[in-house]
Parts: C-alpha cells; structure tokens; sequence
C-alpha cells in the first residue's frame, strides 16, 4: 500500500490501480495507518460529481476576440494619449508656467527680486538660530572643561586603591 500511495503522488499510477484506491478508501475497512488519506480521496470523488449547467440558450453565440489583439488596442490607444498629454504639456499656455512669488499677497514676477528675497528670509532665520543655540555651545564649553576633573576622579580612586593594597595607615 505505501508502494502504491508513493507511486500515486508521483503521478506513475495506471487508471486501474486509482480507480482501486478510489474504492479502497471509499469502503469500511480502512487501515487505520491510512485512515489519514481518506478525506483526500473523498474530496477527489465529490469533485468528480460536479457538472457545470449553463441557463443560456444552445443557439446564442458568444463573439470571442483574440487577447493580442486586445493588447494591441490597448497599448496604441495608451500611446495615442499619452502623445497628447505630451503635446499640451509642451505647446500649451506659456503664460500658467512663467516663475513667480505671492509676497505679503502681492504677485511678484520677478524672479531674481523673488531669489533675493527668499535669501534674505533664509538668512535672517540663520541668525535667529545660531543666537538661539549659543547656551548649547557654551554646554558643550563647560563640558570639554571638565573632562579633566573625571580624570582626577579617576586618579584618586587608583590611588586609594594602590594605597589600600600596600597597607598604608592614615
């Protein structure tokens, strides 16, 4: 049995020999070691039962198109707009696309006055900043200045250390 099991998920069964286990584990005496296969089987059985009724007329006839020629279609029409989109965005209104800036509500078309505004906008938040961040400088001062202090620290405990070791009384 287990020759055959094998032989039938390799798919190297004749027709017989699966119509056998069909019956096989279909009936009563099932060996219990195989008692797992059965529900497998019983699925292939009412799978085979299945048929397919259409309520549509004999006479009606579905029109079939082959699909490369739907891909076709499809990709000569995608590139038919996407040549249009291009084409608008090229030739269209030059006037929607000119730089400008909107300042204190007012339009402003002139570019480099816009630039130089901006800059000057960017400078003076640059300056706000680095006044604001002055203390964090001078934290870090301090610190770097009392990296020597942990040293000393450092050096003190060695040395009470040592002198422990050697027994010195105070």
């Amino acid at each position: 049995m287990n020759e055959l099991l094998e032989r039938y998920f390799n798919g190297q069964t004749s027709l017989q020999e699966e119509n056998w286990l069909k019956i096989y584990f279909k009936s009563s005496n099932v060996d219990p070691a195989y008692e797992m296969y059965r529900p497998l089987f019983d699925v292939f059985e009412s799978e085979s039962e299945i048929s397919y009724h259409s309520d549509r007329p004999a006479d009606l006839k579905i029109k079939t198109h082959k699909v490369s020629n739907f891909w076709l279609k499809s990709i000569s029409l995608t590139g038919i707009a996407a040549s249009l989109v291009l084409a608008v965005w090229l030739f269209g209104n030059n006037s929607a696309t000119t730089d400008y800036a909107i300042v204190n509500g007012k339009r402003i078309n002139d570019a480099e006055y816009a630039q130089q505004l901006a800059v000057s906008k960017i400078n003076k938040v640059n300056k706000m900043l680095s006044k604001n961040m002055q203390p964090l400088h001078s934290i870090r001062l301090v610190k770097k200045n009392l990296e020597p202090m942990d040293k000393l620290s450092d050096i003190r405990s060695d040395f009470d250390e040592m002198r422990n070791k050697l027994n010195f009384k105070q």
